[in-house]
């Protein structure tokens, strides 16, 4: 962080009793703010208040809360008003939300910022001088967004009041200057100032309650954090006890629960009264989450393995195969923060959370349900069967919403199933790749992958996933993008693929991982610096 933002961050902090009771005489001097009128919505904006006063009255004032319900609605709200092009698609977005569980402050925030919203859209929809007021908002709220991230990184408490005035003052200034950018006729420069003021108090009330469940959350996500190491480190014991220290502040909490079940599973499997207790947690999530059960079936499956089950088992991995792309939306939450801490990116660690935590959502490596089958049927002898499962793994993953750790799917069959993949990864032999990053189409920089079928036969079906690892970028670790997929490539025939992914990075190396009707193959090479540079190296897995 530059030394002028820590600087200005502490000033706040030592002046912040001043600026407070600096806004409580301006609100008592006459003029009420836009929270203490009678708010009355106008349509556009009768969804959202009516869902967040159900939800208040839902919420009461037992205090009864779930930190993750609250930390989507935050996050959430937060995505969206950066994504939004408009008020009306920002209200969608808010409409859309599930306010159940989210904390009565939060919401109460929340509505206190409706009719500053609604007076906004008001003056853009009626005032053509002033149609930039959307933009307007969206730079003020990341304003106090980066005020606030600077907060937490100079390790300011929600204990200090720093909002006062640093919000008032971060406001202000990105209010002024497009203020002095309109030509303004005196009523709507007035209209403006009074909204601009009204805005500033709302968000002073709203920024402090979402920055104390912030606080909370990363708590959380440390204690997690060590519970996944040690379920990594195969500590079942630690990692158990783990489980149930966070299960005790925090009952419902879905990693909680699975690494609990996970671990007396890894530890216990063959003790009944592990196996009793393992099938209750299990029990308990799926009737807390039915929209996301999927995980909880794969470790259902391991668990009736362990107890001998063979059957019983297949029969839940099945389901799970069922659900994963069904829930793929619900289960794939971005706005959930855990997956969204900056620190993962920057240590092996990290992206082990990081992996482990979207193994769960997406149904791959260690939570994949065909893997899990295919262990089972080489372990059986069935090799083709065992190949089969590999298969189904790439194409239901291929069709599911992201295709993360891709390549690490190839390393954990490599690893596990290597007997047993021989017929789910074909033998591409005169198919020619190229990938060329720097390939521009109309002066547009482009990266131009190509495929030139020289086999003897025709590839049918062919799906192509471009993983890229960029400068900076952990070893091992890529992002993948998906092609679009192509019914046929006939023998001598060339297809080229334009990919939009130009990154801030460089391109270190890029693989793929090429699916057809006939098997699974990967391509492996380098990149050069060159314009013309090309990779064309497939290799076969096993």
């Amino acid at each position: 962080m530059k030394k002028g933002k820590v600087a200005l961050v502490a000033i706040l902090a030592i002046t912040a009793a001043v600026a407070t009771i600096l806004i409580i005489v301006k609100n008592t001097t006459g003029k009420k703010d836009a929270v203490d009128e009678e708010y009355v919505p106008i349509e556009d904006f009768i969804p959202v208040y009516e869902q967040l006063t159900e939800a208040e009255v839902k919420a009461g004032g037992d205090g009864v809360y779930g930190l993750d319900a609250t930390m989507r609605i935050i996050k959430g709200l937060e995505l969206g008003r950066q994504k939004a092009a408009d008020f009306k698609e920002y209200l969608d977005c808010m409409a859309r939300q599930d306010y159940e569980m989210v904390a009565l402050d939060v919401i109460e925030a929340q509505k206190e910022i409706m009719p500053v919203l609604q007076k906004m859209y008001v003056l853009s929809r009626d005032n053509e001088e002033m149609d930039g007021l959307w933009m307007l908002q969206q730079s003020a709220a990341g304003a106090v967004e980066d005020m606030e991230s600077d907060a937490v990184a100079c390790g300011i408490l929600t204990s200090v009041p720093i909002t006062a005035i640093g919000v008032g003052h971060t406001l202000s200034n990105v209010f002024d200057s497009y203020s002095k950018a309109r030509d303004l006729k005196k009523k709507q420069a007035v209209e403006l100032q009074e909204t601009i003021d009204d805005y500033t108090v709302a968000i002073q009330k709203y920024w402090p309650v979402t920055l104390k469940y912030k606080e909370e959350w990363e708590r959380l996500c440390s204690r997690k954090d060590q519970a996944y190491l040690d379920l990594y480190a195969g500590r079942n014991i630690e990692s158990y006890n783990g489980a149930c220290k966070i299960l005790e502040d925090y009952p419902e909490d879905r990693d909680a629960l699975l690494i609990k079940a996970l671990s007396l599973i890894q530890g216990y499997g063959n003790n009944t009264g592990s196996q009793v207790e393992a099938e209750q947690i299990l029990d308990n999530y799926i009737a807390l989450y039915p929209g996301k059960t999927a995980p909880a079936y794969v470790l259902k499956g391991m668990l009736a393995n362990a107890k001998g089950d063979g059957d019983g088992a297949f029969s839940y991995f099945d389901h799970a195969a069922i659900e994963y792309p069904r829930q793929a939306e619900s289960l794939k939450d971005m706005l959930d923060a855990y997956i969204n801490r900056p620190y993962f990116i920057r240590t092996g660690e990290g992206l082990y959370f990081q992996m482990m935590y979207k193994s769960t959502l997406e149904g791959y490596g260690y939570f994949s349900p065909n893997f899990q089958k295919a262990l089972a049927y080489q372990s059986a002898g069935r090799l083709d069967k065992a190949a089969e499962e590999v298969y189904m793994h790439f194409f239901r993953r291929g069709n599911q919403v992201v295709q993360d750790y891709l390549l690490s799917d190839m390393e954990f069959c490599e690893k596990n199933l290597r007997e047993s993949c021989g017929s789910a990864f074909g033998d591409l032999s005169g198919v020619d790749i190229k990938v060329n990053p720097k390939f521009r189409v109309f002066g547009k920089k482009k990266n131009r992958i190509s495929i030139t079928n020289n086999s003897g036969g025709t590839l049918e079906n062919v799906r192509v996933f471009a993983c890229y690892h960029l400068t900076d970028m952990f070893p091992g670790d890529y992002i993948v993008e998906k092609l679009e997929t192509v019914n046929l490539i006939t023998n001598g025939d060339k297809h080229t693929w334009d990919s939009d992914f130009v990154p801030n990075e460089e391109i270190v190396r890029t693989r793929a991982v090429l699916v057809t009707d006939s098997g699974i193959n990967w391509i492996d090479g380098e990149t050069t610096d060159e314009d013309e540079g090309v990779i064309e190296n497939v290799k076969e897995v096993f």
